[in-house]
């Protein structure tokens, strides 16, 4: 077991896919301290990003959708601290999570899950949503180790992912005001005026079908998650932080 500095950055880090859209970072006075599997499998977050633009980038131009770096693909475990919850830590307290982060997940099995659906949320985030096969690792049980071994960390009620059995990823995040296409040959055909904004009553119904389509698209597409990395982010909804890897 050993903490292996990734330098990667958050989930906010323009990377060259975003296109035209720059994070604000705003700086957070106790960083967020989060525990996550990444989809190492690139091929199947390749897949997963392919599908996401083919579909949103027909209804929506440039500047209104943030696409996650598949690069960066994965499934939020568990925080010792949040936005909405700071957890006031020292070095020395961030350095000793880290090493019982450690601990608790030296027991577990990698956590095999096949693609269940894609869902675009009520605040316009689009996820995968994961069904863990039997046999694997359980993502239930390891949150469990982890409130164990953190007991400082924001209750369930306050953790980002509030039901213990859910596993999912992050895709896109819609921008507003979301807008058409600015040119035709982009997929704005029949979709009204190019590069016009598109009301939440037209658009919800049109990425709730985009996600349905994608859903079908991707079914049974498998993934292993089999390391587990601790991050560290000091920037509201943006990058600039570092990642640890705790298990693999």
């Amino acid at each position: 077991m050993r903490l292996d500095p990734q330098g990667i950055g958050g989930e906010g880090a323009a990377w060259p896919g975003a296109g035209s859209v720059v994070p604000r970072l705003r700086a957070l006075d106790v960083p967020v301290r989060a525990v996550v599997l990444p989809l190492l499998d690139q091929e199947a977050a390749a897949q997963l990003h392919g599908a996401a633009v083919a579909r949103l980038g027909a209804l929506l131009g440039e500047g209104s959708v943030w696409w996650q770096d598949p690069a960066l693909y994965h499934a939020t475990v568990f925080h010792a601290s949040t936005q909405g919850a700071p957890v006031a830590a020292s070095a020395a307290e961030v350095a000793a999570e880290a090493a019982a982060v450690a601990r608790a997940a030296g027991g577990t099995c990698p956590v095999r899950a096949v693609l269940e659906r894609v869902v675009a949320t009520a605040n316009g985030v689009l996820v995968a949503c994961w069904q863990v096969q039997s046999g694997s690792g359980e993502p239930e049980e390891l949150r469990a180790r982890l409130r164990a071994a953190l007991p400082r960390a924001p209750p369930p009620g306050a953790q980002a992912v509030r039901d213990p059995s859910v596993l999912h990823t992050t895709i896109a995040r819609l921008l507003a005001p979301p807008r058409r296409p600015s040119a035709r040959g982009s997929g704005g055909g029949g979709l009204g005026r190019p590069g016009a904004e598109v009301a939440a009553a037209v658009l919800g119904p049109e990425v709730a079908r985009a996600a349905a389509e994608m859903t079908q698209e991707l079914c049974g597409l498998s993934a292993v998650f089999d390391e587990l990395w601790w991050a560290l982010g000091w920037d509201r909804d943006a990058g600039g932080g570092q990642t640890f890897r705790v298990k693999g």
